[in-house]
């Protein structure tokens, strides 16, 4: 009865005329490239002409940005509301999103999905729901035949114009409490997921890889100390955090949403801040060849991860280049060449980053101008 319900209602309003309604969508919400291309458009005064709706997993609207016709609605709130969320979807002139897939109801509809990075994984379920588009945000045309080939996105809706989220990767910040220190960020992949049982049979205890028991994280904490090295580790959304959280380390600080918050800071403008990256199979590891800093490559369970996940390289190794780390004492070296000043992989990396982004700075700008000139924003 609810399924019919809301199909009447649905048939109702698209018979309705589209109205100056721009859509915005991200996970976590009001983040990502989403937020970067909607500020813009309020340095803009986009919202004089347009009201501007995002859609929200949880209302917090005290801590989001305000506009003149600015608007935050929950997804599942009120039956009022979600009859105002289907008008809107429904009657929106323009539609942007990067996680949670809003699609177009009406053809005369542009949906422009920003997504949140370049794929190095292949996932089915992404791919095949992606919708249709009128538009797929990548950094180079290096990936414009996976999203034709797996996402079915026409040639010309595949736009190599840059993320927005990584104006912030290359802008110059300087984070007072890093200051005196060596500051290397680790963003693995999740090897342990908070909500089910890890498809992983190589498992770490913290879900850091090459990082197996307690020992060899005080062994590692001492060696940050000794360097005066910050590690900041960023885990992935999905992995679960209760045991690292639980040490008290020093030296090694988890740079959650809470500690994003405290700094006053978002996660990409503090990836600017940093000296090096650690990372394996994360798509950060294109973003980051944009600040030409070091990067560490832990693959020691690269084998029993390509028997779980589609990595879309055959020869992982030739085509993510960077400083590849298979064992703790490797890491323990890439730590200490840090440390030390020594990039052993920049030139190889300065090649990579011309491959993977036809563009080096003004995202946002860039895609602001297309939407102007391709759709009248």
């Amino acid at each position: 009865m609810k399924e019919l319900i809301k199909k009447a209602i649905e048939s109702i309003f698209s018979r309705f005329p589209l109205t100056n309604t721009i859509i915005f969508e991200s996970y976590p919400d009001v983040s990502d490239s989403s937020e970067v291309l909607f500020k813009y458009f309020l340095e803009k005064k986009v919202d004089e002409k347009y009201k501007i709706v995002w859609i929200l997993s949880e209302i917090n609207s005290n801590d989001y940005p305000k506009g003149n016709n600015v608007y935050y609605y929950k997804r599942n709130a009120s039956l009022f509301e979600k009859v105002k969320i289907t008008y809107i979807l429904n009657t929106a002139k323009y539609i942007f999103d990067s996680n949670d897939y809003i699609y177009k109801k009406r053809n005369s509809q542009i949906r422009i999905h920003l997504g949140h990075g370049m794929p190095l994984k292949y996932s089915a379920e992404y791919s095949k729901n992606l919708g249709e588009v009128d538009g797929v945000l990548v950094t180079s045309d290096v990936f414009r035949e996976h999203y034709m080939k797996k996402c079915m996105v026409k040639d010309k809706h595949v736009l190599s114009l840059g993320l927005p989220r990584n104006d912030y990767i290359c802008q110059k910040i300087a984070v007072k409490q890093f200051e005196g220190k060596k500051v290397i960020v680790w963003m693995p992949t999740y090897r342990q997921h908070q909500y089910k049982t890890a498809d992983l049979d190589i498992i770490s205890e913290f879900g850091l890889p090459c990082v197996s028991d307690v020992e060899q994280l005080k062994k590692l904490e001492q060696i940050l100390l000794t360097n005066n090295v910050l590690l900041l580790i960023r885990l992935h959304p999905a992995q679960n955090t209760s045991l690292l959280k639980d040490i008290d380390i020093k030296n090694i600080h988890l740079a959650n949403d809470e500690y994003l918050k405290e700094k006053e800071i978002k996660l990409y403008q503090i990836l600017s801040a940093t000296d090096a990256l650690i990372t394996d199979y994360s798509s950060i590891y294109y973003d980051y060849l944009l600040t030409d800093k070091p990067i560490g490559l832990t693959i020691n369970d690269i084998d029993e991860f390509k028997n779980v996940y589609n990595i879309i390289y055959d020869d992982f190794e030739k085509n993510i280049v960077g400083q590849h780390i298979h064992n703790f004492e490797q890491l323990i070296d890439f730590i200490e060449d840090i440390a030390n000043g020594n990039d052993k992989t920049k030139e190889i990396r300065l090649q990579a980053k011309k491959r993977f982004h036809k563009y080096e700075d003004l995202f946002t700008q860039r895609v602001y101008e297309y939407l102007k000139d391709n759709y009248h924003l």
